[in-house]
């Protein structure tokens, strides 16, 4: 007899195991993006293997703003508008943003419009997405992708019939530099004005599912538009609410505070490819410009159709769960759906109570102790990080947050989180109810239902529902027993209860590790331990086969994938080493130095930095940044400095042209902090130095400049300089600035070396020349 108790409890820890575990899986599969659709598809469907082609020409080399290569780009999707039948415009703007704070951000911006008119237009549709890439990669997915993919659905809706609203299509210039090219469409082009809707593409990453992470706010109904339109969505309003504290931009920062309606779409996951000359058509993953695809031609057709004079409404609640599709309701009913979530709890549990059941004091207990198991978890995987990515080993990218092998460490986080919770719940079981245990979990779920309702409403859904079925689940069990004493009779109620938690927290722990990536694996750690308190009751089931089996087996597999990390680290062609290199010409000394933001040297740098390099900020050349470079000596180049040039102005004005004889693509100027300056434009186009900070998300003020002087960045210097007007406030005194311009690329400098074949034959960060010189006005 006792043997057959043993081997039925054995199964029931096995199947209920296997049960957690392939319902995770299945849940995190949900998220993947979908198949690509072939180039032999039907012209009206959208084929990222024809998108492909496009990426294929422009996506090659970086093209940043100011050199041959972005103009090359600019040029071929004119080109290929023309070649679809558009009638394409090149809109020209000086724009200025002070957002950031001093030095401000400037460029002179050529945006690429193209306009498909509708046959009864109420107000257009617009998609958009930046041509521009930054200067260490070609761009494919930052923001390659989005070209080619308004290509592509230019394409498709040609083949289509019209819509009843016109569609816009903007390719946008400067986007690193600052949104630039989002700002001067929306300052200086008539067409911004006709717009109702706008839908950006970005990319922080080279795979991933495509998802719909920001809208504008009072998005109630654009959500349920999108949600009856979208295929495949893979979207929440928890990432509405924490795109609110991250300190990320994107060009529909500028188009919401517009007044725009919007929605912001992106894939996240590789990041380490990110900003890299790894960010190429090799390295995309083609699922994901297929699933942004798919969203940009069933939505332009979805929001084509539709009177889109008036989209406003409150904001909603959305998520997505497999076979319902996007469940979108009011924003507002999170407070009294918490309200009701508590008034459950508090009445099972005071049934627990009289039934002899539960005890107030053992949920308290538990819920102090789940906190705890939270703390611990959290707290573990945030160390093992720490240990696992060392100095300088190959599994730390500083400038993007993950190693190229992700995956195994996110098992190794949700494993090793899995092991100090299943340990601890191990230690307690024997003297513990059960049911006091999932209380006292539930009541942490609660409380943070609560909370999120009210500081974060988007949020609640995700802790609420959860609660209420294990709530449910919870006053079943009180009326009869506890799970230990008829595991058979109550596995299926188990099961059945934990569904909502599972498949809505396992796909949302992969697109924590994906957003958050590796630098806050301890959010995946505590949204693993919050799922494993919901299931507390099939943990005991799976105890009952033995205590310590599912904390050593999950110990177990975080040791493996740790050391399968381990061995995946270090440097090849596959996982390049992160470089960067810089060369400093200082005109006034004569001197020059190379500076490298790199953790420490390697056998390349080394070559320009020596053996034994001395870190330092670089005030000279980047004095609104307080980062330290490790620096040495280098011979100096004969390069014309940067020139300014004294014009005919206002007595009380200095009128200036800036220029950089070199014909470098970005130039720093920085005036004298003794002389403030009132009032500037360039090129005609004001500085407002009253709007700095403006606009800026909590999470964002900690990165604004904050340079005490005045200051300009200009990107895509114009060969003849930019013309700039400054009001001081003292005209009669003497003025002194500071320019610098900083060119692309250091290969064809004296003493320049190529990476070694073991890395690639390029730096994957940036490498650049910059130039200064110290005028007295």
């Amino acid at each position: 007899m006792t043997e057959r108790r043993t081997l039925s409890a054995g199964w029931c820890a096995a199947l209920t195991l296997v049960f957690l575990a392939a319902v995770s899986w299945w849940g995190v599969l949900q998220v993947d993006p979908p198949p690509v659709v072939p180039a032999t598809a039907p012209a009206t469907d959208f084929s990222a293997a024809r998108a492909l082609a496009w990426l294929r020409v422009f996506a090659r080399v970086p093209h940043p703003v100011g050199t041959a290569a972005h103009d090359a780009v600019r040029d071929y999707i004119v080109k290929q508008l023309y070649a679809l039948g558009m009638q394409p415009e090149v809109q020209t703007a000086t724009v200025v943003s002070p957002r950031w704070g001093s030095p401000y951000n400037a460029a002179t911006v050529y945006n690429v419009l193209a306009r498909l008119p509708g046959v009864d237009n109420t107000k257009a549709v617009m998609l958009a997405g930046h041509y521009d890439s930054v200067s260490s990669g070609p761009g494919a997915s930052d923001d390659g992708h989005a070209v080619a993919l308004q290509l592509e659905t230019l394409r498709a809706l040609l083949h289509s019939p019209r819509l009843r609203n016109d569609v816009v299509f903007l390719f946008t210039d400067s986007e690193e530099g600052g949104l630039l090219g989002a700002k001067g469409f929306l300052e200086h082009h008539p067409l911004a004005k006709q717009i109702g809707l706008v839908m950006n593409f970005e990319a922080r990453g080279a795979s991933g599912p495509a998802m719909m992470f920001e809208t504008s706010e009072g998005n109630g109904r654009i959500v349920r538009e999108f949600a009856a339109a979208a295929p495949h969505p893979v979207t929440s309003s928890l990432s509405y609410e924490a795109y609110k504290l991250l300190p990320n931009d994107t060009d529909l920062t500028f188009f919401k505070r517009a007044g725009l309606p919007g929605l912001g779409f992106a894939f996240v996951n590789d990041v380490a490819y990110y900003h890299t000359q790894y960010d190429d058509v090799a390295h995309l993953d083609p699922r994901s410009l297929q699933h942004d695809g798919d969203y940009a031609l069933a939505l332009a057709r979805r929001f084509g159709g539709i009177d889109l004079r008036d989209l406003t409404g409150a904001n909603a609640t959305y998520f997505v769960l497999p076979f319902f599709g996007c469940i979108v309701y009011p924003m507002s009913w999170s407070v009294p759906l918490a309200v009701f979530a508590a008034l459950l709890f508090a009445c099972v549990v005071a049934l627990g109570i009289r039934k002899g059941r539960v005890t107030l004091g053992g949920t308290l207990a538990a819920f102090f102790g789940f906190a705890l198991a939270i703390g611990v978890g959290s707290v573990a995987v945030g160390v093992m990080w720490s240990l696992a990515k060392g100095e300088g080993a190959g599994v730390w990218q500083v400038f993007a947050g993950d190693p190229y092998h992700a995956g195994v460490y996110r098992l190794a986080s949700v494993a090793l989180a899995v092991a100090s919770t299943s340990a601890l719940f191990a230690a307690v079981r024997k003297r513990a109810r059960v049911l006091n245990l999932w209380a006292g979990a539930l009541l942490c779920w609660l409380l943070l239902a609560l909370a999120t309702g009210v500081l974060m409403p988007g949020a609640t859904y995700l802790f609420l529902w959860p609660t209420i079925c294990a709530t449910v689940a919870l006053g079943i069990l009180v009326r009869t027993s506890e799970p230990r004493a008829s595991a058979s009779g109550t596995i299926l109620l188990l099961w059945a209860f934990a569904l909502p938690g599972l498949i809505m927290m396992a796909p949302t722990i992969e697109l924590l590790f994906q957003s958050l990536t590796m630098r806050m694996a301890f959010v995946g750690a505590f949204a693993t331990v919050l799922l494993l308190g919901l299931s507390i009751p099939c943990l005991d089931l799976i105890a009952g086969a033995g205590h310590w089996r599912l904390p050593i087996a999950a110990a177990l597999v975080c040791a493996a994938c740790l050391i399968a990390g381990a061995s995946m680290s270090g440097f090849n062609r596959d996982g390049p080493r992160t470089n960067s290199m810089y060369y400093g010409l200082d005109t006034d000394t004569g001197k020059a130095a190379w500076f490298s933001l790199d953790r420490q040297e390697d056998a390349w740098t080394t070559h320009y930095l020596g053996p034994n390099p001395q870190r330092a900020a670089l005030s000279q050349f980047v004095p609104f940044l307080q980062w330290q470079y490790l620096t040495h000596d280098a011979p100096a180049v004969t390069l014309p400095a940067p020139l300014i040039e004294r014009l005919d102005g206002a007595p009380n004005e200095l009128h200036l042209r800036v220029s950089s004889p070199r014909q470098a693509p970005r130039m720093y100027l920085y005036g004298d902090e003794r002389n403030p300056v009132l009032e500037a434009t360039v090129d005609g186009a004001p500085i407002e130095a009253a709007k700095a900070f403006v606009g800026l998300k909590a999470g964002q003020k900690a990165y604004a400049f904050r340079m005490q002087r005045w200051g300009l960045c200009y990107f895509n210097v114009p060969q003849q300089g930019i013309e700039l007007r400054m009001r001081l406030q003292d005209p009669a005194a003497g003025y002194r600035m500071e320019v610098v311009d900083q060119s692309y690329g250091i290969g064809w400098l004296p003493g320049a070396t190529p990476r070694p074949d073991s890395m690639i034959p390029f730096p994957l960060m940036m490498d650049s020349v910059w130039v200064r010189k110290t005028y007295v006005l």
